[in-house]
């Protein structure tokens, strides 16, 4: 029964994690946004900058660290699911069935978004709740998949926008399209992360971020083109 309770220590990471995700999440929305809305430039910036100030404190952390600790937040920033266990899938879980319910509500908001912000405050949404609430709910996912797994990059950039080129923007078919192919991508990386060096294991980190990066720059590439 121990192994589907996490302990108090495991718990303590999760919530961590969710709240320091938070505060991040909320320090760059507040840097990025001014009267006239959200620009996009300044929460390029805001992120840049949040992240060399992340990536500087866990510096800090690795310079300190004795050589246990060390080989552990070495793989923690590679991140893998090597590690997996009862509780954190429970918990997962919980948090998917939790996250799908509110996204799928918010869908169609999310549509009319995309007309721009000054129309979707004619059609009656509320911007700014809407944004705040989107901000707690990637906030709690993504604290506690980096609390479980360490840091797995580049699905959540690869996955929906090749779900947006195959299907287009409706968020009620891009929303559960992108959490199920995101979990097939992920099975899949894991799977080539165990057979590449087999016996040994390359943290699946390391295979995402060399599938996420080249992507990334076609991404880069394509949207040059079009402007």
């Amino acid at each position: 029964m121990h192994h589907f309770i996490p302990s108090s220590g495991e718990l303590g990471i999760a919530i961590s994690a969710f709240i320091s995700g938070l505060i991040t999440t909320l320090v760059v929305y507040r840097l990025a946004h001014t009267t006239k809305g959200t620009s996009v430039i300044l929460l390029l910036l805001s992120g840049v900058a949040i992240a060399a100030l992340a990536g500087a404190a866990i510096g800090l952390l690795t310079y300190f660290a004795n050589d246990m600790a060390l080989r552990d937040l070495t793989l923690w920033q590679m991140g893998s699911i090597a590690g997996a266990q009862w509780h954190y899938v429970i918990l997962s879980l919980l948090t998917l069935v939790l996250l799908s319910w509110q996204f799928s509500r918010s869908s169609k908001a999310l549509n009319a978004l995309l007309l721009g912000e000054a129309e979707a405050r004619h059609l009656g949404i509320d911007i700014n709740q809407l944004k705040l609430k989107l901000i707690f709910l990637c906030a709690l996912g993504v604290g506690i998949s980096v609390a479980a797994t360490g840091i797995i990059g580049f699905i959540g950039l690869i996955v929906p926008h090749l779900i947006r080129m195959l299907i287009g923007p409706d968020h009620q078919k891009l929303l559960p399209l992108s959490a199920l192919l995101g979990a097939i991508m992920l099975m899949l990386a894991d799977s080539g992360a165990r057979f590449i060096l087999s016996p040994s294991e390359l943290p699946v980190g390391l295979i995402t971020a060399l599938l996420g990066a080249p992507f990334f720059i076609f991404l880069l590439i394509n949207q040059r083109n079009k402007i």
